[in-house]
């Protein structure tokens, strides 16, 4: 059964430009449904054959890549109207390679990729904006994932938290501002040390370059 809240699913990029009397329609057709998932729940485990991609609809939800040994990298982090999965979908010879964890208690809707591409009882009209808006969410993810890779390549912890305090201000654009992780989450971000990340905090806080409480930032 499908269940509509509007607000998460109008703000997904996938239906951009599309009437919301049409948006309810499309759901119907590519075999919409949502879930609850209270905090801590795996929204999506790896190694599963993708069969839909989701659209966080309230909550918050991070994709974690863990390896054999359990440490944990955080890829991205998902709000109201963000999708993950979709590159999966793409490629259905792939396993999906990551979990998508609710760090919140989450609503999340899926869509059924293989009716997305094949349109079916969809108009023309609103099928090609449908695959127009998801090349587009393509693109936006992966200049995400190469933001995140330039924090990474840095050198050094320092440099890495410059590198990630420094975009998310010119985000904000202005010089405080919030970060979506707490401590261990920006070392799982950023692939640090979690102790050694919080004393170079410390050090930058101490040569005025930087002042913080728990997630909000300021440049000095």
């Amino acid at each position: 059964m499908v269940i509509l809240m509007k607000d998460g699913i109008y703000k997904c990029m996938l239906f951009d430009g599309i009437e919301q009397e049409e948006t309810d329609m499309i759901l119907s057709v590519l075999g919409a449904a949502s879930r609850h998932f209270p905090k801590g729940s795996t929204v999506l485990e790896p190694g599963k054959s993708p069969g839909t991609m989701g659209i966080v609809i309230t909550g918050q939800v991070q994709i974690i890549k863990e390896d054999y040994w359990g440490n944990r990298t955080i890829i991205s982090d998902m709000h109201e109207g963000d999708m993950f999965g979709e590159a999966s979908c793409c490629d259905i010879r792939e396993l999906v390679p990551f979990s998508a964890v609710a760090v919140s208690d989450a609503d999340i809707m899926t869509i059924e990729h293989s009716r997305l591409f094949c349109g079916g009882r969809l108009p023309c009209s609103c099928h090609n904006r449908l695959l127009y808006n998801l090349t587009r969410s393509l693109a936006v993810k992966n200049n995400t994932l190469s933001r995140k890779i330039s924090h990474i390549t840095e050198r050094s912890t320092r440099d890495k938290l410059m590198s990630y305090l420094s975009e998310q201000a010119y985000l904000c654009g202005r010089n405080s501002f919030k970060i979506p992780f707490d401590r261990q989450e920006l070392a799982d971000y950023l692939s640090v040390d979690r102790s050694a990340m919080s004393n170079e905090l410390s050090k930058m806080r101490r040569e005025g370059l930087i002042d913080y409480r728990k997630n909000n930032f300021r440049f000095l």
